[in-house]
């Protein structure tokens, strides 16, 4: 049987709208300078979470790249030293 999980309400813009010093997000107003400032905050942050999981990916992927270079020249080393 399958454990439910309880579904939990996650406000995603409360840090951004505790560095704005508004801490109640239920019915908060912002001033349009405000909601542009938590708009570009998301989106920059959004975007460097995108970098970092890019180069989290880029760095696995090189690190199979060269343990497969090193198995193909393995492999190579005893397929020629086989036919001497």
């Amino acid at each position: 049987m399958l454990a439910q999980r309880e579904e939990k309400e996650i406000d995603y813009l409360q840090p951004f709208l505790e560095q704005l010093n508004i801490g109640d997000t239920k019915g908060a107003k912002l001033t349009r300078d405000q909601a542009l400032k938590l708009r570009d905050d998301c989106l920059s942050d959004f975007k460097q979470r995108l970098v970092d999981r890019a180069n989290l990916i880029q760095a696995r992927f090189d690190k199979v790249r060269i343990s497969q270079k090193f198995k193909t020249l393995l492999w190579l080393l005893l397929a020629f030293r086989g036919r001497r």
